[in-house]
């Protein structure tokens, strides 16, 4: 069952299966972070956690910097985004 699925996917991989999609969510989570300027709480949900204070918790795990910090950092170092328009 998934205990078997869990520990066949750590040994190949050396990770666990909920760590490996934490890391997904977070790269697309980052993405997210210096394309749009879409709210913290807005790109959670967008890449999977239902909990903002979660995914800036595990951001902060995997980045060692929050949401914010690294959307910061990334706006210094790149030209500024244009506002989003919509066309309807």
């Amino acid at each position: 069952g998934t205990d078997y699925f869990r520990h066949a996917f750590t040994q190949q991989y050396n990770i666990s299966p909920m760590q490996y999609l934490n890391t997904i969510r977070i790269e697309n989570a980052k993405l997210l972070l210096i394309k749009t300027l879409d709210s913290i709480t807005s790109i959670s949900l967008q890449v999977g956690f239902n909990n903002p204070a979660y995914f800036s918790e595990i951001f902060k795990k995997i980045e060692g910097m929050t949401p914010k910090q690294y959307r910061t950092l990334k706006q210094q170092t790149l030209p500024p985004l244009e506002k989003k328009v919509n066309n309807k």
